[in-house]
C-alpha cells in the first residue's frame, strides 16, 4: 500500500431525485465513500449518518468526511443506501467522480455526482458534494514515505 499523502475532505450536502425504494414511509438514506484504485482496495472508507425520513431528497447538513489519500487513489465511488431495520440495507444508487482537480490544489470543487439506480441500471438522481484536499505537512509526508519504504522492505 502506498504512503499517505494527505486527506480528501468530502462535504456531503445532500442528494436529489433518488429512486424511492421504500414500500412504506420515507427512505432513511446514507452515503458511503471509497476510492476505486486497486491500490486503495481495502483502504479507508467513510459513511455519513443516516438521514432519518430523508426520502428522495435527503440532506446531511454539510457533513464532512475525511479519507486518507495514497499516491494513486483512483476515483471516488459514491453509494447511497437505504437503512432498513429488519432486512439488509438497500443499495439505492452509485456513481463515481474524479478527484484530480481537488488533489492538484485547485481549491474546493463543488460536484453533483450522477447516480445509477440499482438494480435497474437507469440513471437517476445526484449526490451533491464538495471536495478539498489537505496535504500532510512536509515532515509528516516524509515520515509516511519512510515508513512505507520500511514496510515494503519487510515483505
Amino acid at each position: 500500500m502506498a504512503a499517505t499523502t494527505g486527506e480528501l475532505l468530502v462535504t456531503v450536502h445532500g442528494a436529489t431525485d433518488l429512486q424511492d425504494c421504500e414500500e412504506w414511509g420515507d427512505m432513511d438514506p446514507y452515503v458511503t465513500l471509497a476510492f476505486t484504485s486497486p491500490a486503495a482496495e481495502g483502504a479507508a472508507s467513510a459513511a455519513t449518518r443516516t438521514s432519518m425520513k430523508g426520502g428522495t431528497n435527503p440532506t446531511w447538513q454539510d457533513e464532512t468526511l475525511a479519507l486518507p489519500v495514497t499516491a494513486d487513489p483512483g476515483q471516488l465511488r459514491v453509494e447511497v443506501w437505504n437503512q432498513n431495520r429488519a432486512a439488509p440495507d438497500d443499495l439505492v444508487g452509485f456513481g463515481q467522480c474524479s478527484i484530480y482537480e481537488a488533489l492538484q490544489g485547485g481549491g474546493p470543487s463543488e460536484l453533483a455526482v450522477p447516480l445509477t439506480a440499482h438494480p435497474s441500471g437507469k440513471a437517476q438522481g445526484f449526490v451533491h458534494l464538495r471536495l478539498a484536499f489537505r496535504p500532510l505537512p512536509p515532515d509528516q509526508a516524509a515520515a509516511a514515505a519512510r515508513a512505507e519504504m520500511a514496510g515494503a522492505g519487510a515483505e
